[in-house]
């Protein structure tokens, strides 16, 4: 059976803006895996935070997951590197 993301993201879609959190999860974990989609980590959260206050524990544990990769990515962005050092510190 051929998997087709772009209908499957089509229903997710209408399901998730009336509030069915399985349908929220799912168009979350679309947007993180960029299926049917580019990806878009933006709208992967938002869509796993509704699902998550309802009570989704999928939702959740992406949801953290997610947030957690977020922030490890900043931190490396962030870093001087050791060579610039000494000219930020004097």
């Amino acid at each position: 059976m051929d998997k087709d993301y772009y209908t499957a993201f089509e229903w997710f879609d209408k399901a998730a803006t009336q509030g069915f959190p399985e349908a929220q999860y799912n168009l979350g974990i679309m947007y993180v895996e960029g299926l049917a989609v580019s990806k878009n980590d933006n709208n992967a959260l938002k869509w796993l935070r509704k699902a998550s206050i309802q009570g989704h524990t999928g939702a959740a544990h992406s949801l953290a997951e997610l947030i957690k990769r977020r922030e490890n990515n900043q931190q490396r962005t962030l870093r001087i590197p050791r060579s610039y050092e000494k000219t930020f510190r004097g």
